[in-house]
């Protein structure tokens, strides 16, 4: 991030387990997460695009999806049992690689 010392900091619980991210302190953990990415005036802290899970018994946890975060925004990830709901969360914490 430029220009700026705030953070922005995303928990997420799973498995009794909380993982917490701060962008301003970890490094990007994939290719696919790229922080403070301008798009005109228009600035995402979090930009996912494309992403895709498969494994390797064949089941698809995550397919094209595309998921920006612009400074100052609050998201909820909703969903139903088995939707990838943990999975797309894991990629951005740098838990697992998509596919």
């Amino acid at each position: 991030m430029t220009g700026t010392s705030s953070s922005i900091t995303m928990t997420w619980m799973f498995a009794r387990i909380r993982l917490t991210l701060s962008l301003t302190t970890l490094p990007i953990v994939t290719s696919a997460v790229r922080p403070s990415v301008s798009m005109g005036e228009q600035e995402y802290v979090v930009q996912m695009k494309g992403i895709t899970k498969v494994y390797p018994n064949g089941v698809a946890a995550n397919q094209g999806v595309d998921f920006n975060v612009k400074r100052g925004e609050i998201h909820a990830l909703m969903g139903e049992n088995g939707a990838g709901k943990s999975t797309l969360m894991k990629m951005l914490f740098g838990l697992e690689q998509p596919t």
